[in-house]
């Protein structure tokens, strides 16, 4: 697949620059504003592009699935829908808020407590948050945004390692975490 992705519109997309322009952020802005009027769910858009070609909207569910409030406490899942600013693809993201103890470092991190920790797979997921993910994304694709997800998201980028650590980029990582 490399070839073809090399020879594709996603492998001209790879090599184009970031788009950091205020008009951008509007046009983000807009569609978090028209996703959450839309689907009916309370939708916060995050436009640090820091170390990004991509800004987020973020979605927040309770235990059950229900969307909620960004700062709601029974907030316990967080769906971050990645939108490049490379070109019109989008990706997401599944987090859990978990409780991390004594074993911290397995994860990474600096001590025990409350951490968003990424969502693998589906079983055990609430099916009215699997459903909402769903309408999410059939909305984004109505929008005229292609879902990157899967195997594509991360298969490597040929020519393009990552800012932070320099090692080899993923599309995933190109279209949406990190520039190079």
């Amino acid at each position: 697949m490399k070839n073809q992705l090399a020879n594709s519109e996603l492998g001209k997309v790879l090599r184009a620059e970031p788009d950091f322009s205020a008009a951008f952020t509007r046009k983000i802005e807009a569609l978090k504003g028209k996703l959450s009027i839309d689907l009916r769910m309370p939708v916060q858009h995050d436009a640090d592009m820091n170390y990004s070609s991509s800004q987020k909207l973020i979605v927040n569910f309770d235990a059950n699935g229900e969307a909620v409030p960004p700062s709601s406490p029974e907030s316990k899942f967080r769906l971050f829908v990645y939108v490049s600013s490379k070109g019109p693809y989008f990706g997401t993201k599944l987090f859990a808020l978990r409780a991390i103890g004594g074993d911290h470092l397995e994860y990474g991190l600096p001590s025990p407590g409350d951490y968003l920790i990424e969502a693998k797979g589906q079983e055990g997921l609430p099916a009215k948050m699997l459903d909402s993910i769903s309408q999410i994304n059939r909305w984004m694709q109505l929008q005229s945004y292609q879902l990157i997800d899967g195997e594509a998201a991360y298969e490597l980028a040929d020519g393009h390692d990552t800012e932070l650590d320099g090692r080899p980029a993923t599309v995933f990582d190109v279209l949406f975490s990190e520039i190079d």
